[in-house]
C-alpha cells in the first residue's frame, strides 16, 4: 500500500521517473524491513491473532523507528551522490526537516486507528476520525501561517528596498548566501531557518524616515549621521518585537548584526560566541556584500582582495568558522545580482565610504 501510495504522489507530481522509481523502490524497501521488524518482535497480525496492547505498540514504534531509518539513510546518500555534499551533511539536512513529534504522534494514532479497528470494528474509525481531523487542520493552519508570516517579511523588505536603489537586492541576497553558510555549519533546520529571516530583516530598521536622508547620500557620513545610522539594528529589532509570530533569536540575529567578534562592534559592544550565530553570519555575509557592490564613490572590489580583508579580519571583526565557511562556498567570488543566476539584482544598500573591512553601517 505504502509503495502504491507512493507511486501515486509521484506521478501526481510528474518529477522524472528515475526519482519516481527511487521514490517507489525506497519506501517499498522501508516498509518491507519495518513490517519485518514488527513481526519478529511478535506484533500481532489479523483479526483473529491474539494482541496484547503494550508489546504490540512496541513492536510498531520499533517498526516505525525502522522505516524512518531507512528513508533518512537512502535519501542521504542519493543527495550525497548526485550533490556536493558530503553524506553526513546530506544525512543532517534530511534529518532536521523530519518533524518527530508530528510524525510520531501520527504514528501512534495510526497504531490506535489499527488496534482498536481490530477489536471493536468499524465504530473504533468513527471515534478516532476527531482526532485525526485535529492532526490535520492543525497541520494546515500552521502551514498557512508559515506562509503568512513569510509574505509579511517578503512585504517589508520590498518596502525597505524600494526607498534607495542601492538597496535594492541586497537583502535577499544576503538572506541567500546566509542560509548557504547555515546549512554547512552545525545548525539544525529551526537555525538555519532563523538565520534565514533575520538576514532577510537585518536592515528593516532602516524603514524609518528619520534615516532616510543618511541613506540617500552620496559619499561619507559625517560622525553624527554615523551615530545615527548605528541606531537602525535597534530600531529594527523594536519594530519587529510587534510581530509576535516571528522567533526572539531572529530580533536577536537583526539587533546584533554589527557586533564584533572582538566586542568592538554595536550596539552592544557583545563579543565571541556572546553574539548570536545569525548575527555572526550576517555580519560576514553583509561585509562581502558591500565588498562586491559597485557604489558611486567605489567599484565592486575583486574576489582575491575580498578574502585578503576576510583573512584580516577573521578573529577580530568576524567569527574565523563564519569567515572559513564563506570561503569555502566561495561567496566572496560572486558578483552582486547573480543569486541564483536567475534574478537581475542591483547594488547594494550602503553609501558609505568603504572601511578596510568593507562593513556597510
Amino acid at each position: 500500500m505504502l509503495a502504491l501510495s507512493a507511486l501515486a504522489f509521484a506521478l501526481l507530481a510528474a518529477g522524472p521517473a528515475r526519482r519516481t522509481v527511487f521514490n517507489v523502490a525506497q519506501i517499498s524497501l522501508a516498509a518491507v524491513l519495518a513490517t519485518g521488524v514488527y513481526v519478529l518482535l511478535g506484533g500481532s497480525v489479523g483479526r483473529g491473532t491474539e494482541r496484547s496492547f503494550a508489546p504490540d505498540l512496541l513492536a510498531f514504534m520499533t517498526g516505525l523507528t525502522t522505516f524512518f531509518a531507512v528513508n533518512t539513510v537512502a535519501y542521504a546518500t542519493i543527495i550525497s551522490v548526485t550533490g556536493e555534499d558530503g553524506w553526513w551533511l546530506s544525512w543532517k539536512k534530511v534529518r532536521d526537516e523530519l518533524n518527530i513529534v508530528f510524525d510520531v504522534g501520527v504514528g501512534i494514532l495510526t497504531f490506535l486507528v489499527a488496534h482498536l479497528y481490530l477489536d471493536w470494528g468499524t465504530p473504533a474509525l468513527a471515534l478516532l476520525s476527531v482526532p485525526l481531523v485535529g492532526a490535520h487542520v492543525f497541520t494546515t493552519v500552521q502551514t498557512h501561517l508559515h506562509e503568512v508570516l513569510w509574505d509579511l517579511v517578503s512585504m517589508l523588505v520590498t518596502l525597505l528596498e524600494k526607498q534607495d536603489p542601492y538597496t535594492s537586492g541586497h537583502s535577499v541576497r544576503v538572506a541567500r548566501r546566509c542560509r548557504e553558510i547555515a546549512e554547512v555549519m552545525d545548525l539544525n533546520s529551526s537555525e538555519v531557518e532563523v538565520v534565514e529571516y533575520a538576514a532577510l530583516l537585518h536592515d528593516i530598521g532602516k524603514l524609518e524616515m528619520i534615516f532616510q536622508g543618511v541613506l540617500k547620500k552620496d559619499g561619507p557620513l559625517t560622525e553624527e549621521q554615523r551615530e545615527l545610522i548605528e541606531q537602525h539594528p535597534i530600531r529594527g529589532e523594536e519594530l519587529l518585537a510587534e510581530v509576535r509570530a516571528l522567533d526572539d533569536d531572529v530580533l536577536g540575529g537583526v539587533r546584533h548584526h554589527h557586533e564584533r567578534w572582538n566586542g568592538s562592534g554595536y550596539p552592544d559592544g557583545l563579543s565571541g560566541e556572546d553574539i548570536p550565530v545569525a548575527a555572526r553570519i550576517i555580519g560576514v555575509v553583509d561585509a562581502i556584500d558591500a565588498m562586491r557592490s559597485e557604489r558611486p564613490y567605489q567599484e565592486p572590489l575583486p574576489p582575491d582582495v575580498v578574502a585578503e580583508e576576510l583573512d584580516d579580519n577573521a578573529g577580530e571583526q568576524f567569527d574565523p568558522e563564519v569567515v572559513a565557511r564563506a570561503c569555502q562556498l566561495g561567496i566572496h567570488t560572486r558578483k552582486v545580482g547573480n543569486v541564483d543566476e536567475e534574478e537581475d539584482i542591483t547594488p547594494s544598500h550602503t553609501t558609505e565610504e568603504r572601511r578596510p573591512t568593507g562593513s556597510g553601517p
